[in-house]
Parts: structure tokens; C-alpha cells; sequence
């Protein structure tokens, strides 16, 4: 009965300290997307990195690969020679460093429609907008943003602007 009560009570400091640090907030579609947003808009790129599923980081590995990513990141050294570029982690977080530089300021968002998770799927479209400024102009843009629920939580897997 003892070892009962103890090993409940290590489950539940578990849990809350996870609570506690954000990581159950990932469950949650809706807070997976503000981690997400927040993160871009203090330009934290590591982070938005840990956001994006697995899948997608893949498909921007093969990106940062290719040969036309070969070029990109060449010029990027050139421009920044302290500029890391060891991982496949470390190429993606330049690219999305200078791409948030190319497309303006991100400003902020609103997440507009979180769709009710159901019971037996594992993806799910929500839809944002987006809000950066670039030549002094705010620009908002409505964008469809698929989330994956991994196994550490729901994940960013891309966009496609409306």
C-alpha cells in the first residue's frame, strides 16, 4: 500500500511539473499554435524548429540538401562566416532565420478556427492569420496551418497561404 502512495505521488509531481513547464500544453491544438507563433515572433528559431513535426522537418532537411539549398546556405557564410551550419537542425534554423528576414517583420496573430480534435484522427487544419511588416506596410495574410499530434504532442506540419 506504501509503495503504492509512493510511486502514485512521483507520477503526479511528474505531471504537474510537465504542466508546469508547458510541455502538457502541446496536447492542446490551440496552445501547440500559440507556442508556435510566440516563438516566431521573439525569433526563436530553435524553438520553432522543436514545434515542427517530424515529418516536415524531414521534407526541409531535403530542402537545406539539395543542391539550390547547397547555394543558399554558401551564401549565407558568406554573408555571416560565424554563421553554424554543422546539422541539418543548424541549416533549417538559418533558413528560417533569412526567411522570416525576406518576407518582413512578424508582427503577430490570431488563430481565427481550431477544428475539434476527434477521438481517431491524428492531423488536423487550422486556420490563422498572420500579420508582418515589410517596406513600412502591416500586411495580414489567412493561412491553413496542419498540425500533427505526435507522440510528444500536436506539431506543426506546414502551411499553405490562402
Amino acid at each position: 500500500m506504501f509503495k503504492k502512495i509512493i510511486i502514485s505521488t512521483i507520477a503526479i509531481t511528474f505531471a504537474l511539473s510537465a504542466i508546469g513547464c508547458g510541455k502538457a500544453d502541446n496536447f492542446l491544438p490551440n496552445k501547440a499554435l500559440e507556442h508556435y507563433f510566440e516563438a516566431q515572433k521573439s525569433k526563436n528559431w530553435i524553438k520553432v524548429y522543436d514545434l515542427l513535426s517530424e515529418e516536415f522537418k524531414a521534407q526541409l532537411g531535403e530542402r537545406v540538401s539539395s543542391a539550390e539549398g547547397d547555394r543558399e546556405l554558401e551564401a549565407m557564410k558568406k554573408k555571416n562566416p560565424d554563421l553554424k551550419l554543422d546539422t541539418t537542425r543548424d541549416k533549417v534554423i538559418a533558413f528560417l532565420d533569412a526567411q522570416d528576414r525576406s518576407t518582413g517583420e512578424f508582427i503577430g496573430y490570431e488563430i481565427i478556427k481550431v477544428p475539434d480534435v476527434e477521438k481517431d484522427k491524428a492531423e488536423i487544419t487550422a486556420t490563422v492569420s498572420v500579420t508582418r511588416k515589410a517596406a513600412g506596410k502591416e500586411k495580414k495574410k489567412i493561412q491553413e496551418i496542419t498540425l500533427k499530434l505526435e507522440k510528444n504532442g500536436w506539431k506543426i506540419m506546414g502551411g499553405e497561404k490562402q
